[in-house]
């Protein structure tokens, strides 16, 4: 099986997928992301997209035909909760796993609340997804 499993769907994710492409790969490039959607530049959450500027079209790492162009399958709101090297796979939330001759992992960073007395007050945001972004813009 000559298939590369890319975990994350971050701009270092896609950036490996177009980088594999252009380089020459030409097996198997899948893309899972725990998120639903397109993969999104998370930068302007906090930004234009707080500010109402920037719709989720606006932010989008690559157009859903770049995809398809270049042969990356995007399993969207595809969790990988384990990986499996000396099996070659990865395991997704519900329990399947899916094969491949290499991983690569480019989840980028969690962010995590405040060790501080307060830090679990309900008016504290994360800032991470688009959905907490929209939630936070709602709030303002």
């Amino acid at each position: 099986m000559k298939r590369i499993a890319v975990v994350g769907a971050g701009l270092a994710a896609v950036s490996t997928c177009d980088a594999l492409r252009t380089q020459g790969y030409d097996g198997e490039l899948v893309l899972f992301s725990a998120e639903e959607g397109l993969p999104y530049d998370r930068p302007p959450l906090s930004k234009d997209v707080l500010l109402g500027k920037a719709r989720r079209e606006d932010v989008l790492l690559r157009p859903a035909d770049w995809y398809e162009q270049r042969g990356v399958e995007l399993w969207p709101g595809a969790a990988v909760t384990a990986i499996h090297p000396e099996q070659g796979t990865v395991e997704l939330a519900g329990g399947s796993a899916v094969g491949a001759e290499r991983i690569v992992l480019a989840t980028g960073g969690t962010p995590r609340a405040l060790p501080v007395p307060g830090g679990d007050d309900p008016s504290v945001h994360l800032l991470r997804t688009w959905e907490e972004s929209e939630r936070l813009r709602e709030r303002l």
